[in-house]
């Protein structure tokens, strides 16, 4: 079982609250807290509740001048929901796109740029309708 911070943390990050305490927060930890509830057998959040507060948090992160943390942010997006597109691809292909675009955004803005590539390539391969792979 997470923590209780780490429980809180999470719901607050999937549920839209606390934003002034965590934005103070490095994305980093909050991403680690996220993380640990998520892999605790007993968490109840939507994995695309939190996905798509991820999304969010790197796009608010990106518009502060906090490149590596809209990366972070964004990266564990792309995790979340690819997980949830391998077993469910017509629910959340085009989320798992999007999440990919942000992605490749991100990258590019820390000068990742092969990384960025790849993520964009994905991201159209994903719209065509081609497999995704876990």
């Amino acid at each position: 079982m997470a923590d209780t911070e780490s429980r809180r943390i999470a719901r607050d990050l999937a549920g839209g609250r606390n934003a002034e305490e965590l934005g103070s927060m490095s994305a980093e930890d909050i991403v680690e807290h996220v993380r640990r509830e998520l892999d605790s057998a007993g968490s109840e959040l939507s994995r695309r509740d939190v996905a798509a507060a991820l999304v969010e948090l790197g796009d608010q992160r990106a518009n502060s001048d906090r490149p590596n943390e809209a990366a972070a942010a964004a990266k564990m997006a792309v995790e979340l929901y690819r997980a949830l597109a391998v077993n469910d691809p017509e629910t959340y292909r085009e989320e798992f796109a999007v999440a990919l675009d942000g992605l490749a955004r991100r990258m590019a803005a820390v000068w990742l740029h092969e990384p960025a590539l790849q993520a964009n390539r994905e991201a159209r391969r994903v719209r065509r309708g081609a497999p995704i792979q876990g």
